[in-house]
């Protein structure tokens, strides 16, 4: 695997995990119901009363490699690396097999109406092949999940994500959808804001239909895909309930909630990533296919 690119598949992967508290970003408790359990660190607020959600979020790359096991079979979400070259190896040598196991345990999947499954199923037998988007460095909402940098100011927030140096700048004043954004679909779609008690609420349409809304070829419609955000801090913990709505599917799909714990590290920075497409090739070579890891 491309080391450019390494990071925004390690993060598409993460957030994709059901087992992966150990990074803060699965889990699904208290938090996800509204414990009102007094948090340890009182939550603080701007100026005008709003809930301040800046700062740096969960691990940062830099971070990463010492979750590395090389002792383990699975590396992804594992502690005991210790940070060693040869921890950060071991992860990237296992990543795309150890990826596909991870996103299959899931449980909480889309439901398709029957006349897609047929469709779905092809996707997903060549996603890591050749359909997925992300092995062509493109994004999509909501698989981008969990910022790990936001800057927060009265009308607005910026959503930072270390994966390949991506970023949205979201008005939070409950204006209407922009015109011109939506006339033609896009990656990113067309997203605005506002606030819901403590709550923010991110609401994001035109979608372009190529992108994908997550690992396993959950594909979506070209016209009607809806996606519904909402971010909750409490204390230093930010919580994360992502909804799709989609004219494929059966219900709306209400993806399981992630979380983060804001990143005090005083030298937390975001690293670079620049990413140039090499893993076509290496996925479609024959030496590297093993169709056991393919399908349900």
């Amino acid at each position: 695997m491309k080391h450019h690119a390494f990071l925004s598949k390690m993060f598409a992967f993460l957030m994709c995990m059901p087992w992966y508290p150990t990074l803060a970003l699965a889990q699904r408790g208290s938090a996800a119901k509204g414990d009102s359990t007094k948090p340890a660190v009182a939550t603080p607020h701007l100026a005008n009363g709003q809930p301040d959600l800046s700062g740096y979020w969960g691990h940062l790359a830099y971070e990463m490699q010492k979750l590395a096991d090389p002792k383990a079979n699975i590396v992804g979400g594992l502690e005991g690396g210790d940070g060693s070259g040869q921890a950060f190896s071991w992860w990237i040598t296992h990543f795309e097999t150890d990826a596909q196991i991870g996103r299959r345990a899931q449980k909480n999947r889309p439901i398709y109406k029957p006349e897609y499954w047929d469709k779905i199923r092809e996707t997903d037998w060549n996603f890591s092949r050749k359909l997925d988007p992300s092995n062509q460095c493109l994004p999509g909402v909501p698989r981008l999940g969990m910022p790990q940098k936001i800057v927060q100011t009265p009308n607005e927030v910026v959503f930072i994500y270390e994966s390949l140096n991506r970023y949205r700048i979201i008005p939070t004043d409950n204006r209407p959808h922009n015109k011109i954004r939506t006339a033609i679909p896009t990656w990113f779609g067309d997203s605005t804001g506002h606030w819901e008690g403590d709550t923010l609420v991110v609401e994001t349409d035109s979608l372009i239909e190529q992108g994908w809304l997550g690992g396993t070829g959950y594909i979506h419609s070209e016209e009607g895909t809806k996606v519904t955000e909402r971010y909750r801090r409490v204390g230093n913990t930010l919580t994360l309930q992502s909804t799709v709505e989609d004219p494929m599917l059966l219900q709306p799909w209400q993806m399981d909630p992630v979380t983060a714990q804001l990143n005090a590290d005083p030298n937390a920075i975001l690293m670079e990533e620049i990413c140039e497409d090499r893993d076509s090739d290496l996925l479609l070579d024959p030496n590297n296919l093993d169709p056991t890891r393919q399908g349900h």
